[in-house]
């Protein structure tokens, strides 16, 4: 494994979050020697993967609307402000239409749940801009949501922004109004 941990960190989708996930004991379990390199080199290879046993094993339905929320803008560089306007509806879209309770400052305390775990938050001349942690986060979402279109239209349905509806379809007008039908 030594010799194998300079390749790790020169891998292109080395981030230590991703690492330290990989590594847990309940992935390892029944991996050594051999195996256990080709396992981490596998999950370097294709991280999306490891998003959705994280994605649907281990967040809270709020995460979810979070990163769902994130993603309908591209994933990148959202002012906070409309991050928290877009979550905000989405949520009040989910209590009306699914049922779900709201808490105490459910956007606040799902952001310090997410950041640095799956977002990451900058500072820029807006303030604070959020992103995905890892490109992959992305490509997990595009796949999950491709095999979800209820979870689509309820983003679509739940929409503050025009951003939202044409990211979430890819710039596709015809897949917006198939979705939306």
């Amino acid at each position: 494994m030594e010799r194998n941990y300079m390749k790790i960190i020169e891998h292109d989708n080395y981030f230590p979050r991703l690492i330290e996930f990989i590594t847990t004991s309940v992935n390892l379990e029944g991996y050594t020697g051999k195996r256990l390199v080709e396992f981490i080199f596998s999950k370097l290879d294709h991280p999306d993967q490891i998003w959705e046993s994280v994605f649907e094993k281990q967040l809270r339905d709020t995460d979810r609307f979070l990163l769902t929320t994130l993603f309908s803008f591209g994933g990148s560089r959202i002012p906070s402000k409309v991050l928290e306007n877009a979550f905000e509806n989405r949520f009040r879209y989910e209590i009306l239409h699914n049922g779900h309770k709201a808490g105490t400052n459910d956007f606040k305390t799902t952001l310090k749940r997410l950041l640095d775990g799956l977002i990451t938050g900058h500072a820029d001349s807006e303030g604070t801009v959020y992103s995905f942690i890892n490109p992959s986060v992305n490509d997990f979402l595009i796949n999950y949501l491709n095999e979800s279109p209820s979870e689509q239209k309820r983003i679509l349905y739940s929409a503050t922004y025009f951003e939202q509806l044409y990211s979430v379809c890819y710039g596709d007008v015809d897949h917006l109004i198939t979705i939306w039908r």
